[in-house]
């Protein structure tokens, strides 16, 4: 297996280098430079095509329109094997990436989300430095190598996605696949069985690619808390025989915030519990605090106060031991937990802004008594209520992102203006921040699919669609308004 996969890199760095060296050569000849990126013409695509980038360059925009044009594209192996690229910002959202346009860009750590249909074979490959990717809903093809060798760490597959190709998530850091609904191809070699935890309906193809490749199984019909978010709910855990093929069981704990077996959790949050498969033997829980942590017959966990407990599963003659330390809700606590472990002083200052966005998503909840005409409590209007309460409005929402921001001294203003939504204008507010010497624009509650949770009940998606993420205000204008 080594050897093959060997023998896959040393080719597709072969032809990598191929592609690479054409294009460089067709880049000085035919394109202009324009902001630090080359374009190209084409009029067969109707538009400019992004062709590369000096090699100096470490963050780069790539535009909409050059001289009046659209960019339309990036080329196959574009930016492949840059050797400093660390930030790609996309003007134009729906442009079209090609075949391998950052493949072997060893230093990429952000990409905002483009709104493609198909993620080409290759594109980010061995990009060992990006460890997050944001899949879109007009996403439906991940084409093979998409991103082997790439640096993820976990992904979220819309229900959007219809296919899956081969080697396209073997990244040896990969710990979870989250998937939202059930594609209809996924290659036998799509994931590592053996490092990557599927987590999906029971039902779906992606669970019968897990029993088939024996991959551990998270089932989304039982839900859990992990990655900050809290839940509620009756438990369904299966406690009961499961499938007997691996025979070790598989327990997998409800945790907030994972490192090495040990949760950090709030008080009043509550976890429908632990899922267990392939065991033979009904599992039995035990809290060793209850007076802080209880855990019922079923594996359902509820954090009571502060403090400190264990809580051990039993199941086929094994027991396994998860440590909770329990803390107080308040916005000191939740802000420690924040920059410990969300948004840390290592990250640059753009993933910093990336990070706070996509940490406020999964946290905050919009109250939805404005939808319903009640009274607003000025809490929601707080940052304090956003981090102690989950709840906020989008006052709330701005002043706990611009209080992560003013923590790492990154500059940051509040806006106050007017947003369309469903057909109307109504105040707003939003942030401004300063990344790279460039001021853009970040709407923290417009991230938040907040409209779905109201007007549809598949409100499931804990994270931020980025779509107000480090925008222009050409951009932002389109349904913002402000003087």
């Amino acid at each position: 297996m080594k050897k093959h996969q060997s023998l896959r890199l040393i080719i597709a760095l072969f032809f990598g280098l191929f592609f690479l060296s054409i294009f460089q050569i067709k880049a000085h000849a035919e394109s202009i430079l324009y902001s630090q990126v080359y374009y190209e013409y084409d009029a067969s695509r109707g538009g400019y095509v992004a062709t590369g980038t000096p090699e100096t360059n470490r963050y780069i925009s790539i535009l909409d329109k050059v001289n009046g044009e659209p960019v339309v594209a990036i080329d196959d192996y574009a930016f492949a094997f840059h050797p400093n690229l660390r930030s790609v910002l996309l003007n134009n959202q729906f442009i079209d990436i090609g075949e391998g346009a950052f493949m072997g860009c060893s230093s990429l750590e952000s990409i905002n989300p483009p709104f493609i249909n198909t993620i080409r074979r290759y594109t980010f490959y061995g990009c060992s430095s990006l460890t997050s990717f944001r899949f879109s809903y007009q996403t439906k093809y991940i084409e093979e190598s998409a991103f082997e060798n790439s640096g993820l760490t976990d992904v979220f597959l819309t229900d959007e996605v219809v296919s899956i190709g081969e080697n396209a998530f073997q990244a040896p850091n990969l710990e979870k696949a989250k998937f939202e609904g059930s594609p209809s191809y996924i290659a036998n070699s799509a994931f590592d069985p053996a490092k990557t935890i599927i987590n999906a309906a029971s039902t779906s193809t992606a669970a019968s690619w897990a029993m088939r490749n024996h991959s551990t199984i998270i089932y989304t019909d039982h839900p859990d808390i992990s990655g900050g978010s809290s839940s509620s709910g009756t438990s369904n855990t299966n406690t009961g025989s499961g499938n007997s093929t691996p025979n070790t069981p598989v327990v997998t704990g409800p945790l907030t915030i994972k490192r090495a077996g040990h949760a950090t959790v709030f008080a009043g949050e509550y976890t429908p519990g632990f899922i267990i498969t392939n065991n033979k033997t009904k599992a039995v829980f035990k809290s060793s605090k209850p007076s802080v942590v209880t855990v019922s017959s079923t594996g359902a966990v509820s954090f009571k106060k502060a403090g400190k407990a264990t809580v051990k599963v039993t199941v086929d003659g094994k027991t396994f031991s998860y440590k909770y330390t329990v803390l107080k809700r308040t916005q000191a606590n939740v802000l420690k937990v924040v920059y410990k472990y969300y948004v840390t002083k290592k990250m640059s200052t753009r993933n910093k802004v990336i990070a706070a966005d996509s940490f406020i998503a999964a946290n905050v909840t919009y109250d939805m008594r404005y939808f319903k005409g009640k009274k607003i409590p000025a809490r929601s209007h707080t940052a304090k209520g956003a981090f102690e309460k989950g709840v906020a409005v989008c006052d709330g929402y701005t002043k706990a992102f611009n209080t992560i921001m003013s923590h790492y001294k990154i500059p940051c203003k509040k806006i106050v203006g007017k947003a369309k939504s469903f057909g109307s204008w109504g105040s707003h507010a939003w942030s401004k921040v300063k990344v790279g010497g460039k001021w853009y624009y970040v709407d923290t509650t417009w991230n938040d699919p907040i409209y779905e949770a109201y007007y549809s009940s598949r409100h499931t998606k804990h994270y931020s669609s980025q779509l107000y993420l480090l925008v222009s205000a050409s951009y932002l204008r389109k349904d913002h308004a402000w003087k």
